[in-house]
């Protein structure tokens, strides 16, 4: 029998294809964590290429820190707005990173799973 790696997705909530803009930010210590309000100052612009309700796969220019936690600002196309989580690198290559979300407010959660419901098979 031929050998081979049997690989578990471990995700709870369903992934959708989606480019939608996101603005991050790695923080690199907890004085930056504690001091969210300067977060413009190393703020990059980016976008997703799928989400779900539990974080989303990041594309980037830089390879980000496994492990690191970022504060992003997700485009809600259909609402024209942006929610915010507190999010940390899961996995990462040099096109991009697996993000999940750590921290985000309930409404932000609800506006999240609008979207993604919209764009669920089931809704079409």
């Amino acid at each position: 029998m031929p050998k081979g790696k049997i690989i578990l997705d471990k995700r709870i909530h369903p992934r959708f294809s989606t480019r939608i803009p996101i603005r991050y930010r790695v923080l690199h210590n907890a004085k930056e964590i504690e001091a969210i309000d300067e977060h413009n100052k190393k703020t990059e612009v980016s976008q997703s290429a799928d989400i779900s309700l539990g974080g989303l796969r990041l594309v980037t220019k830089e390879v980000l820190k496994l492990g690191s936690f970022l504060r992003l600002h997700i485009s809600v196309p259909s609402k024209f707005l942006f929610i915010s989580t507190l999010a940390r690198v899961v996995w990462t290559t040099k096109k991009g990173a697996g993000i999940h979300f750590v921290a985000m407010k309930e409404d932000d959660v609800k506006i999240l799973n609008e979207y993604i419901n919209k764009m669920s098979p089931a809704a079409k």
